[in-house]
């Protein structure tokens, strides 16, 4: 986490999978100009669904940024032990009369004095210990009126000091849990916001692959409402033979034609479904629907069976959830802010010591050899306290607040966690449930198929009549439906399942590397 520069874009795709979203864009674009009058769909697999709403999603690249952000404040609070260079120049005058006794031991009525000083040092935090450390060096120059002897001219001294200054808690303020609290929290929120990153990225791959599968029952659907169609179309059509030869009366003519009529409107709401789900995919990968083009699902949903130990699925959970994590985050943020109250709260015992050189003379050079050669030395060494004499209202008021904050954390992600697994739950027993109807709607389908069969043959020999094989061929193709609808309804719920768990980026390999795909 100790990299610098601007976070670089998180990067989903592949170099062969931003070659194939380019082709896919450039060969069958999204919005083209109309050049026919029923242009040819366009496929896209799951994958490049996905991959072209990551590029695309706005609210991923609103959340990205806030999670730069939170990496740029968790680095500006470890400049808070950056040592720093610390210069000053200043020049003075001083006038002022003397008194009586300044007067006769300075031999002057009036004080004179022109100065000019110059430090330079380096100062900052031990980040180990609390301590304040400067290391420095101070020259002056001084030119008066004070004389030894009353012909003297004025005097120019220069006085310089080269030293060590360290100021050390003993109590408050020591240690790294209290120097460091600022920075801790603020990697803390860091890792809030990059939970949150991936909760919104698997937020919009859930989003894209539930509106890709409701485009493919969409255009499933269409299918076997124009293949029921085709079939009222052909019984029609040999009831008309039938007439003709006078096998059949008119009657069946006109129930066959009620029958092509009714699959001609249910066509039509099945178009639109077609185009409504197109549309809703097209929102999530940012593209607008001038061209006219419906979008087209190329993959099928394959066979998922979700797991028998619905315990493997909630350590899943609690390892993967992002708002699990995130909350793991917080409770341990508000530990950090009670260590750092409960140490501020204690008195204030700072242990200052000092060391350094002093030189003077009536040049700089001069001066500056005094303090090679080590001739004057200066040291000190002493504790200060600062104790509250009443109750220490402000220190032990923001403890108070801080343990209540990690009470209610421990509470909330308690409550989490109690969520999370009625939710784990109520998913798991959906994929469940929804594989025993795809299963169960699988031989009503094999059964309404061979009931049609069986009716063609009786129609064929003149044991039943146009109703009765509409009504079975009707039924038929509402089985098929409600199988494809089962079937539709499982990848979702497996997809919701792998959402509630947190396993919906590592089980399509977009699992997030902060270090390397973030910054």
């Amino acid at each position: 986490m100790g990299v610098s520069g601007p976070p670089r874009p998180y990067r989903l795709l592949s170099g062969r999978s931003i070659i194939l979203a380019s082709l896919l864009l450039v060969a069958t674009p999204l919005v083209v100009p109309v050049a026919a009058a029923t242009p040819d769909p366009i496929r896209l697999t799951l994958a490049q669904s996905r991959e072209l709403a990551l590029q695309h999603n706005l609210n991923l690249a609103a959340q990205r940024e806030a999670l730069a952000a939170a990496g740029y404040l968790a680095r500006a609070e470890e400049g808070a032990f950056e040592p720093e260079f610390v210069a000053q120049l200043e020049k003075s005058r001083t006038e002022r009369q003397n008194t009586v006794e300044q007067v006769l031991s300075q031999g002057a009525s009036v004080f004179l004095e022109d100065a000019r000083s110059a430090s330079a040092a380096v100062e900052g935090i031990w980040r180990l210990s609390g301590a304040r450390y400067r290391l420095g060096y101070n020259l002056r120059e001084t030119a008066n009126n004070l004389r030894l002897q009353p012909f003297d001219p004025f005097r120019e001294e220069y006085q310089n000091f080269l030293g060590l200054t360290v100021e050390q808690p003993l109590l408050q303020g020591r240690g790294p849990a209290a120097t460091s609290a600022r920075l801790r929290v603020a990697r803390g929120e860091e890792e809030i916001a990059f939970q949150e990153y991936r909760r919104q990225l698997m937020q919009v791959i859930h989003q894209v692959e539930v509106a890709y599968w409701d485009l493919y029952y969409a255009k499933q659907n269409l299918r076997l409402r124009l293949a029921s169609r085709d079939q009222a179309e052909q019984l029609l059509a040999d009831n008309r033979e039938r007439v003709e030869v006078g096998m059949m009366s008119d009657l069946e003519v006109l129930q066959a034609r009620a029958g092509v009529s009714l699959r001609a409107s249910q066509i039509s709401q099945a178009e639109q479904l077609l185009v409504e789900a197109s549309n809703r995919l097209r929102t999530l990968l940012a593209d607008a629907a001038g061209s006219g083009r419906l979008l087209e699902a190329a993959d099928s949903p394959g066979e998922w069976t979700a797991p028998e130990d619905f315990h493997a699925l909630m350590d899943t959970a609690l390892d993967a959830q992002p708002a699990y994590l995130a909350g793991l985050r917080r409770l341990e943020q508000e530990g950090i802010k009670v260590g750092y109250a409960r140490n501020q709260r204690l008195p204030r015992v700072d242990l200052k010591g000092s060391y350094g050189y002093s030189g003077l003379d009536d040049n700089t050079r001069d001066a500056f050899r005094r303090i090679e050669r080590g001739s004057f030395r200066s040291w000190s060494v002493g504790v200060e306290v600062r104790v509250p004499i009443l109750r220490n209202v402000r220190r032990s008021n923001d403890l108070f607040a801080a343990e209540a904050g990690e009470r209610e954390a421990e509470v909330r992600l308690r409550m989490l966690e109690i969520e999370i697994g009625n939710v784990v739950h109520s998913a798991w027993q959906k994929v469940l449930n929804l594989q025993r109807v795809q299963e169960n709607l699988a031989v009503v389908v094999d059964f309404n198929r061979q009931l049609l069969e069986t009716e063609q043959v009786r129609i064929e020999e003149g044991r039943s009549d146009s109703r009765r094989l509409l009504e079975v061929e009707g039924e038929m193709t509402d089985a098929r439906i409600a199988h494809l609808e089962s079937i539709v309804a499982h990848r979702r719920a497996v997809v919701e399942l792998e959402l509630v768990t947190g396993s919906l980026l590592a089980r399509r390999n977009l699992e997030v590397d902060r270090a390397k795909d973030v910054f």
